[in-house]
């Protein structure tokens, strides 16, 4: 008899409603990386 295990992944609600306001301004997942990556090396740490 196996077992299976279930991982429940949770998500920011702050980060989906980002992704939908962009997504309906037909903003491209690709140009939401870009603008992430971009704005990580600008950032200091």
């Amino acid at each position: 008899m196996s077992k299976s295990l279930t991982v429940e992944k949770k998500y920011d609600a702050d980060w989906i409603d980002l992704i939908l306001t962009a997504k309906k301004m037909n903003i491209t997942i690709d140009e939401i990386r870009a603008f992430l990556k971009m704005s990580s090396k600008h950032t200091p740490s």
